[in-house]
């Protein structure tokens, strides 16, 4: 029996982290609430994607963090498809160019409403580190900083995508977001930061484990709730993409809410062509967190 009993234990440690389901609904926006999002667009647009369908995505939230930028005109083409579907005038900002090969290049971007958002007065741009001689840039694709405010919420907001590719370096990238982080908190007196993206890992790696601790961060988003789309459009394959905060201070300002907005079964009725979500769409989904936006200024 003791045989039995230890060979159980042993299986189910053994057994890989199931993902779990994210929702299919986001909750509606208010007047004294924030909803900010970040959201890995496939190859956004090098590859043929359905404007509108992204746009009717992103028309759930205020602000958005856009990561696999990759043309010149993917934002402005968006935000006219957006102003469109909604009826409301949108605003973006978007990075430079980042990647250490020609052949590969992504931005990144942010999106919003500027009736519930403003840029405020802070740092914005690629964190810049100079590069490491033995891994040439320190970042495949360096984060981009912008600040925001929303009503009585003031906040930075830090975008990243580490390196999907060489274990190493994306675990490198991971340690190397704790550094700039203190750098950026070194820099200004914002205590509301919100690091975001696609960072290639659940937070239950040992990488983010030891980001998440060593930073005093939270992650926002259900542990295990999974980012990524299976090849016939169902959800959850991989708990990829977070929001992380501050603990000891903007986790005061959420409302409680946050998630993983699976899209499928609002853009694809009935499952009828969810197999294209991941080319008309992208093979991720946003994450999202609720905000007060409300509260006195705390810095």
């Amino acid at each position: 029996m003791r045989v039995r009993v230890v060979l159980v234990v042993l299986l189910v440690i053994a057994l890989p982290a199931v993902a779990l389901p994210p929702e299919a609904s986001v909750p509606d926006r208010s007047a004294d609430t924030v909803l900010v999002a970040s959201f890995n667009i496939k190859w956004f647009a090098r590859q043929t994607q359905d404007l509108h369908k992204i746009a009717q995505v992103i028309a759930h939230f205020d602000l958005c963090s856009i990561v696999e930028l990759q043309s010149d005109d993917a934002l402005p083409r968006l935000l006219q498809v957006l102003e469109a579907e909604t009826g409301e005038a949108w605003m973006y900002i978007c990075s430079h160019d980042t990647g250490d090969d020609a052949r590969y290049l992504e931005r990144y971007g942010f999106i919003w409403r500027p009736d519930r958002v403003r840029l405020a007065s802070g740092f914005v741009g690629n964190l810049f580190q100079p590069a490491d001689p033995d891994i040439g840039d320190r970042h495949r694709h360096a984060p981009y900083t912008a600040y925001f405010r929303a009503g009585g919420f003031d906040f930075a907001c830090i975008v990243a995508h580490t390196v999907w590719s060489t274990v190493a370096r994306r675990k490198r990238e991971v340690a190397l977001l704790g550094q700039e982080l203190e750098m950026l908190r070194a820099r200004t007196a914002e205590r509301d930061l919100l690091l975001m993206g696609d960072f290639n890992y659940p937070v239950s790696s040992p990488a983010m484990a030891s980001l998440i601790e060593n930073l005093g961060l939270r992650c926002l988003e259900p542990e295990g709730v999974g980012t990524t789309l299976k090849a016939d459009g169902s959800a959850g394959e991989s708990a990829y993409d977070h929001i992380l905060v501050n603990a000891s201070a903007t986790v005061r300002d959420w409302t409680g809410r946050s998630g993983a907005y699976y899209f499928v079964p609002a853009l694809y009725p009935g499952g009828e062509g969810a197999a294209r979500a991941s080319s008309e769409v992208s093979d991720h989904i946003p994450v999202w967190a609720e905000f007060h936006t409300g509260l006195v200024d705390d810095d």
